[in-house]
């Protein structure tokens, strides 16, 4: 087997304290010791000789990360997937990577898709290692603590929080169903002390009846933007606040926001060996780390000065957090003017009847582009009036950024791990 520094801080710790639980699942109440998941990554490399692109379609089970440390020591190429991905979407992805050739380990993984069509990312056992180590040292784990994994750990977020930092800190791994609020407050309720969370599981838990969170000791969310009165809110609920972590799957957690030292709303600081530029044309954010993807699969990569171009707007603030101020690719060109869709989206969130927001741009000849909201309401029995709502940005923002066209839906289309698809209202 290829050596692997992740693979030898788990077996240290199995050397240590065996008897430590590596994982356990809130739902069965199955758990794997850190003795137990060494023996059974040994049996499965032992059993198994199959080399080359593997896929591991898994929900958050233990079964999931022995097959995937093991594939990984194997040398092979892992593409992990969750188990309701499309058929289609499936064969798509799995075609586009037959041609790859195993080397020492390296996992696949699919952009969200958020802003254009989705690729597949190629990221090393090297960038893993990175990461968790940035991670484990960003968050402060320890072997004491037992960390919540809701969000799916087949998608890079999920995956660094969820199972790389956590067993490279030797810490327990409590995973949940996906979003699950019932597991995910048996969780807490039950000592854990991190919780890596999308804002929707914040969202969720300020309308629970009362959950004791006094184990808690680190909150924050990643992979879309946590509004300041859903975190005010549980902070003013439970005394915990909550920080962020920014990444992206190319790249991995590069920025934490520590709520004990920095700024609320901005992403925080830089990881340890992160590189950030600001294009000062665009204010288009570019990173550089050595967590970051060796290239997309069948797709060209385009670096600018060794920086991958996230495609987010940002600024730095006096004390050098990062403040994200929006997505470059999302700007809607109103008669020349740009529209920036999170402003919008910020001035709809404001308004009491509002639960969620998208705006998109509503094109209405190949020259002319409006904007367009689409709206989830508070209470789908009195949703927002229309014209009010357009009132409401006015009174806020120039006319150019009110929406021309407000739909109100039940619903907005989200990935596993929270991320509003955008390109799906697009073509809806």
């Amino acid at each position: 087997m290829n050596e692997w520094g992740l693979w030898r801080r788990v077996v240290e710790h199995a050397d240590r304290d065996g008897s430590h639980v590596a994982f356990h699942e809130v739902g069965t109440r199955r758990s794997l010791s850190y003795r137990e998941l060494v023996d059974r990554v040994n049996a499965f490399v032992h059993e198994n000789q199959t080399f080359g692109r593997v896929l591991v379609q898994s929900s958050n089970r233990i079964e999931y990360p022995i097959q995937f440390i093991a594939h990984l020591l194997m040398g092979n190429i892992v593409f992990p997937s969750s188990p309701d991905t499309p058929p289609a979407e499936l064969d798509r992805a799995l075609n586009k990577t037959s041609r790859l050739q195993p080397d020492a380990g390296s996992i696949l993984l699919c952009s969200s898709g958020t802003t254009g069509m989705p690729k597949i990312v190629l990221r090393t056992r090297q960038s893993l290692d990175v990461v968790a180590k940035n991670m484990v040292d960003a968050i402060g784990l320890t072997s004491a603590d037992r960390v919540i994994a809701a969000v799916p750990i087949v998608h890079s977020y999920g995956m660094e929080h969820g199972l790389l930092a956590p067993l490279l800190a030797g810490s327990t791994v409590l995973l949940c169903d996906g979003l699950n609020l019932q597991q995910i407050t048996t969780a807490i309720q039950s000592g854990a002390t991190i919780l890596p969370a999308v804002p929707s599981i914040i969202e969720m838990l300020n309308q629970t009846a009362d959950v004791s969170t006094s184990s808690l000791r680190r909150v924050y969310t990643a992979g879309a933007t946590l509004p300041v009165s859903v975190a005010s809110k549980f902070e003013s609920r439970t005394s915990v606040r909550v920080g962020q972590v920014y990444g992206l799957t190319e790249l991995g957690s590069v920025f934490v926001n520590d709520p004990s030292r920095d700024t609320p709303g901005t992403v925080g600081r830089a990881c340890n060996g992160v590189s950030m530029q600001i294009n000062p044309e665009t204010n288009e954010i570019l990173i550089a780390s050595q967590s970051m993807l060796n290239e997309y699969v069948g797709d060209s990569l385009e670096l600018i000065d060794g920086h991958f171009p996230t495609g987010d707007i940002g600024q730095t603030t006096s004390s050098g957090e990062l403040m994200l101020t929006g997505r470059l690719k999302l700007l809607i060109d109103v008669g020349g003017a740009k529209v920036n869709p999170l402003e919008v989206e910020e001035v709809l969130l404001t308004h009491p009847q509002v639960a969620s927001a998208v705006v998109l741009p509503l094109r209405l000849s190949e020259t002319v582009c409006k904007v367009r909201a689409v709206v989830v309401p508070v209470d789908p029995n009195d949703p927002p009036d229309v014209q009010q709502l357009r009132q409401h940005v006015r009174s806020q923002l120039a006319g150019y950024k009110v929406p021309r066209l407000i739909e109100i839906r039940n619903s907005l289309p989200r990935s596993a791990t929270g991320k509003i698809l955008r390109h799906q209202l697009e073509i809806a």
